[in-house]
């Protein structure tokens, strides 16, 4: 996001939309940027009624993102991210799928001098996939995810332009 001046930019069509806003929070200091997209087909497929089948199905998607920045003097800054988003179809009769997403992380950046700086962060994710077909007597909902946390520490160190040196560790769970 800027750290000087707010700003926007969107569009609004028959399908879909977006919206992406950013700016300072505190002017030369902190920033954020916000993004939204999302479509809207049902708005479509409400209108065939000859067909049941279509008029009484659904589909969807959305995501929403942000981040926030905070400047620590000249050489330190924290983020926060964040992004969330789903999918979804039914069909009549019971039968659909969808998908569903989480992401965030915290991360601090530091530049101790012109050769070395180094990244923190801690990140976490969460996936879920849906699929379900309730039709009859052997009808069933199946859902299964994925969930990963993790933690991360990088060191760089450059001594001059023909060797850089990454030193780390990662933690996953």
């Amino acid at each position: 996001g800027s750290y000087r001046k707010l700003r926007g930019r969107g569009n609004v069509g028959l399908l879909s939309s977006k919206l992406m806003v950013n700016g300072p929070i505190k002017k030369g200091e902190s920033s954020f940027v916000l993004g939204v997209r999302g479509a809207y087909p049902d708005l479509f497929t409400g209108y065939v009624e000859q067909i049941p089948d279509v008029f009484q199905s659904s589909t969807y998607y959305w995501d929403v993102s942000g981040k926030a920045t905070q400047k620590f003097g000249e050489n330190g800054k924290l983020s926060l991210f964040a992004y969330g988003s789903k999918d979804a179809f039914s069909f009549a009769e019971g039968f659909g799928f969808s998908w569903d997403n989480f992401v965030s992380s915290l991360t601090w950046n530091q530049i101790y001098s012109s050769k070395l700086s180094s990244e923190v962060s801690a990140k976490t994710s969460h996936y879920l996939s849906r699929f379900s077909n309730e039709n009859g007597k052997d009808g069933s909902i199946n859902s299964t995810g994925i969930d990963n946390h993790s933690f991360k520490a990088n060191l760089q160190y450059v001594p001059n332009y023909s060797h850089n040196f990454n030193f780390g560790m990662e933690l996953n769970y």
